[in-house]
């Protein structure tokens, strides 16, 4: 099971996909993914069905039957996505294709696979004529040794580069996936010359997501994934290949942001899935511009790593966005906003809007968050963002009433962002009783 088979924060969606909108991308309003069995022959230490993995029976043909008459029916669903742990090995693989086919609904029939069945030329050749046209291959390594590493099989990968010929061969779109991770992070340029010399449509590389604390180690850090996925993501931009990331934090990916995948279609799968599969967080929360598409990094890689406040760059929202007026006209800031500035006092009650450390410039109020813009002796800017406390919503720091989120504004560097908040968050929880609101 792949990423783009999946969808981690929501079952389905309507999420624009900002500036990627390929005639190959799984989009949440057009496509649906079905998870057709679980049964696989290979033994991926990374795999994301690792639980499901030959412990659940196949989807039954009625309840096939009934997703994809419910698909076809939709005039906003164009294409299905027969996947799974290895859904090429159901025995009815072929007859739940040429249903499909068959149902008159769909523009494309993907098949998500390891690659190892079509290297059988005429199963390759049996898959197309079923209605399969597009073929999303998981390829997790460069060469055999690594490969049998990661997928515990000395056969995938010979198997593996005779299905993606015989892809070709029978004229197939072919599309490849690679999980990003400890064992083979360094070594995503060769992945990526290794795939490009199949022609694919696409080259998709994805942050692999841990579903068992046995799996945690495996995760790489975004100082080692970074670089890699940069140059990987070059290589593809050479070749005027079609690129996609997913579920990285979209600022690590610099000029290659327009690779960014946002949202994935919805799936039926056994409900097992959704239960291990964890929550993403991050530090800047709502004070980035592209929170919400994106989610930033993964409960387990937090864990481990950190907020990675230091390498995160969020993207600073426009001036109209971040600078609302009260009711009354008058900024928040103003007598609108004065009781905000109570949250800044020292102990003795007298006012910090200037210390040593910084100036306070601006109080600014929209909906439901309060800014307080610091400007530092060295010329960086800061805002200090207030949101309603919500326990269930994973922040760095609360207070009494609040979730709090320092970020840096316009070209600063983090550097000195811990520095400031454990400052400034004594102060603020000192002053908050629960009292003030933002509702």
């Amino acid at each position: 099971m792949e990423p783009s088979e999946i969808q981690p924060i929501a079952r389905s969606g309507d999420v624009a996909s900002g500036s990627r909108a390929a005639e190959t991308e799984l989009s949440p309003r057009t496509a649906r993914t079905l998870a057709v069995g679980y049964t696989c022959n290979n033994q991926c230490c990374m795999c994301l069905v690792e639980g499901l993995r030959g412990t659940r029976p196949p989807m039954d043909w009625d309840t096939y039957r009934r997703h994809v008459d419910a698909a076809a029916a939709d005039p906003r669903v164009d294409r299905l996505v027969l996947s799974g742990a290895e859904s090429t090995l159901e025995p009815d693989f072929l007859r739940r294709a040429e249903y499909t086919r068959d149902s008159g609904g769909f523009r494309h029939i993907r098949v998500q696979s390891n690659g190892r069945r079509f290297a059988d030329a005429k199963f390759t050749r049996a898959a197309r004529e079923a209605g399969i046209d597009e073929f999303y291959i998981s390829v997790r390594a460069h060469d055999a040794a690594l490969d049998a590493s990661i997928t515990g099989r000395d056969k995938n990968f010979p198997e593996l580069l005779a299905g993606l010929e015989n892809i070709r061969a029978a004229g197939g779109t072919l599309l490849t996936c690679t999980a990003v991770f400890e064992r083979n992070v360094h070594h995503l340029t060769a992945i990526a010359e290794l795939v490009l010399g199949f022609e694919p449509a696409r080259v998709e590389f994805y942050n692999f997501v841990p579903v068992s604390p046995q799996q945690q180690p495996l995760l790489a850090p975004l100082a080692a994934i970074e670089p890699a996925l940069q140059g990987a993501l070059d290589r593809v931009a050479a070749r005027r290949t079609e690129a996609a990331a997913t579920w990285f934090p979209r600022c690590i990916l610099g000029p290659h942001d327009n690779a960014f995948v946002p949202d994935l279609p919805e799936t039926a799968i056994d409900e097992a899935f959704w239960c291990a599969f964890p929550r993403f967080y991050c530090f800047f929360g709502r004070a980035c511009a592209w929170y919400g598409q994106c989610q930033g990094l993964s409960e387990a890689y937090i864990e481990r790593f950190g907020w990675e406040v230091g390498r995160l760059r969020p993207r600073e929202r426009s001036q109209a966005a971040n600078v609302d007026a009260a009711p009354n006209g008058e900024p928040a800031a103003g007598p609108a906003g004065s009781r905000w500035l109570e949250l800044l006092r020292g102990p003795d009650g007298e006012p910090l809007q200037r210390t040593s450390l910084w100036s306070l410039e601006a109080v600014t109020k929209r909906g439901r968050e309060v800014r307080y813009r610091f400007l530092l002796p060295n010329g960086d800017r800061y805002e200090l963002v207030l949101a309603p406390r919500d326990d269930g919503c994973r922040r760095h720091a609360q207070t009494a009433g609040f979730n709090v989120t320092l970020v840096p504004v316009g070209a600063t560097r983090p550097r000195l962002i811990n520095r400031l908040l454990f400052t400034l968050l004594p102060i603020v929880s000192r002053n908050d009783d629960g009292r003030l609101r933002l509702d």
